[in-house]
């Protein structure tokens, strides 16, 4: 028996044609619309059930993506059914959303699925989409442990996709599992974090496998041509591999890597969630040879960014561990090291010299300057600061607020010496005799 059916409306009596196992899967779709269909019933032995090929072209259809909540509409391609699977064939439609013209998300799926009557048992996919938003019906898609983040976090950004080959099958247990690989593009993920701004941008390439039971059970990214933005200073081209640990719910990555002002950065990241407890986070970093001008000059709050700033070559470190949410739980420390330093006129230290009454070049020109600082909760605690200078130099310390950005300091004029040199004896006695001028 052949049957074709035009623009037929798809409804729950359409829909009951269809086997139980078939049923069930195109009536978690929530299908909407109208199609063309071309039904071939075989049955040459009334003992056996019936053999049967169907195949549906969707017509501008509308959709429920499951497990992620998006409504697809515009939905074309060829949906091909029999008894022991289903295929389809460049299926693809519009993620509905309220945007501006012309920001379209789209999303493709190729491939099939194997069925039983208890539904589908395995299969294997290609999926890829462009333009998808970050918003709360993405974060109903995320793992459990991921869910809550969103929540706290509420990146607005966009990412595309590029899966070939999903595979779906069962683990050891039992329990239906997908293996995946293929590449993420993350594009302006903007998100706060300890007080500050976060802008992401990334391509991802990654592999592993989820557990439809237990979750996440194993990933493998590589981070490439990242893009970091945090308070307008800018970290390009980062690189680092990323693991996750399902063991302690870790993502961490040990060779982050990124040319950064004209010098080098590398450092070391891990994202942890323990079991009921808040996520937390710790960032170590090292950096060298930094063009201390293009770093103060690289400001969204600059608009003359060439003229005025104050130049050198920075070494330093930057660590930080906190609660996501939490500010009082930061900790962390900062140490900077400055060479060859020429003070900017619009420089905050520039009033300090402008106050000491020093005019020549020679004044604003400074061998090294030498942080060493802590962050606890808001506060950054600068333990140390010291200035060596050809016509004056400085110590002293004091603190500066996080959130607002005021700093309060104690600086000392002292004798010449490179800021990271111990003082003599005599340097001692004058320097501790300086405190009271």
């Amino acid at each position: 028996l052949a049957l074709k059916f035009q623009q037929a409306r798809l409804d729950t009596r359409l829909l009951g044609f269809l086997p139980e196992s078939i049923r069930k899967v195109v009536s978690d779709l929530k299908p909407e619309g109208r199609v063309n269909l071309a039904v071939d019933l075989n049955r040459q032995n009334p003992a056996e059930p019936a053999d049967y090929s169907i195949a549906l072209d969707c017509l501008h259809n509308s959709i429920i993506a499951p497990g992620l909540c998006y409504l697809v509409e515009d939905v074309n391609g060829t949906v091909l059914i029999k008894p022991d699977g289903i295929k389809f064939v460049n299926v693809a439609g519009v993620i509905h959303e309220d945007a501006p013209a012309g920001t379209t998300a789209t999303v493709k799926l190729t491939g099939e699925l194997a069925l039983t009557d208890e539904g589908f048992s395995s299969g294997t996919l290609d999926l890829s989409a462009s333009n998808v938003p970050m918003d709360e019906q993405f974060a109903q898609a995320l793992p459990r442990q991921l869910q809550f983040l969103y929540d706290r976090l509420t990146p607005p950004g966009r990412f595309d996709l590029d899966f070939k080959n999903i595979h779906i099958g069962q683990d050891n247990d039992g329990e239906k599992s997908v293996d995946f690989a293929g590449t993420v593009k993350l594009r302006n993920c903007d998100f706060p974090m300890s007080g500050s701004r976060i802008g992401l941008s990334a391509q991802l390439t990654t592999q592993g496998r989820y557990s439809m039971g237990r979750g996440l059970i194993g990933c493998q990214t590589v981070l490439d041509d990242g893009t970091v933005k945090i308070r307008g200073k800018s970290v390009t081209g980062l690189k680092g591999n990323i693991l996750y640990d399902p063991n302690n719910r870790q993502w961490s990555t040990d060779d982050l890597t990124t040319d950064w002002y004209g010098g080098r950065l590398k450092g070391k990241f891990a994202f942890k969630q323990p079991a009921g407890q808040a996520a937390e986070y710790v960032l170590q970093t090292g950096f060298d040879s930094v063009d201390l001008q293009r770093f103060l000059a690289d400001s969204e709050s600059q608009a003359s960014p060439q003229t005025g700033h104050t130049s050198g070559k920075m070494n330093g470190s930057f660590s930080v561990n906190a609660r996501i949410g939490d500010d009082s739980s930061r900790i962390g420390a900062c140490k900077l090291q400055i060479r060859d330093m020429q003070v900017g006129k619009l420089s905050p230290l520039a009033k300090l010299l402008n106050v000491l009454k020093l005019t020549e070049p020679t004044d604003y020109a400074f061998d090294q300057m030498f942080v060493d600082s802590y962050i606890r909760q808001n506060s950054l605690l600068i333990k140390k600061l010291d200035l060596s200078g050809r016509s004056v130099a400085f110590y002293g310390s004091g603190q500066m607020d996080l959130q607002t950005q005021n700093v309060d300091l104690t600086l000392t004029a002292r004798g010449q010496r490179l800021a990271t040199d111990d003082p003599s004896l005599w340097q001692s006695l004058t320097e501790g005799l300086g405190r009271g001028v």
